[in-house]
């Protein structure tokens, strides 16, 4: 996919930014992840590509309706008209791991309820695998990158896209900021 992709950028058939972006939509929430991490850093990546792949943190490409419906149903036990009065088909934002969806309690409180991608946690775990081989094999081939611990840095990035998948240390993390800013 990815030598698909620099073909068509040498053959002038694509930007490199767009086809980049497109090549991590087709290798998946990972890729994705990995995509949004470096979007963050201007002094690895032109600020075109920057841009284009900061996309990937708030509109990435969504997940359907009906997989939504069924993490909820199952993370929750109850059927999705039981637990909100309101509950969206299209989310208000999707991401590499979730989409976001605002909806409304049977109370009429509202609510915003994040939905991971079905699979992903074991599908990261599958790809930071694969990432780790290919640090490995790139170091092997290329001595000179054995300073940079590529093998190392798949591991952290493994672990901690692997804990962002825990969203009750989201919710804490979001407590602390409510308490520590309720002067405010």
């Amino acid at each position: 996919m990815l030598v698909r992709a620099w073909l068509r950028v040498l053959l002038g058939r694509g930007s490199r930014d767009e086809e980049v972006y497109r090549a991590a939509v087709r290798l998946g929430p990972t890729a994705m992840k990995l995509a949004q991490v470096v979007s963050t850093r201007p002094d690895l990546v032109p600020p075109s590509l920057s841009r284009r792949l900061e996309s990937l943190q708030e509109d990435a490409p969504r997940f359907s309706f009906e997989e939504a419906r069924k993490v909820v149903e199952q993370e929750l036990g109850s059927p999705l008209d039981a637990l909100f009065q309101v509950f969206p088909a299209e989310p208000t934002a999707s991401a590499s791991l979730s989409q976001v969806y605002f909806a409304a309690l049977p109370d009429g409180s509202e609510v915003a309820v994040k939905v991971q991608r079905p699979g992903i946690e074991r599908r990261i775990q599958r790809d930071v695998r694969i990432l780790r081989y290919l640090a490995r094999l790139v170091t092997l081939l290329r001595p000179s990158l054995r300073s940079l611990h590529l093998a190392d840095a798949a591991a952290e990035f493994g672990r901690w896209t692997l804990q962002e998948l825990d969203f009750r240390l989201e919710g804490q993390n979001a407590d602390e900021i409510r308490r520590n800013f309720a002067a405010w």
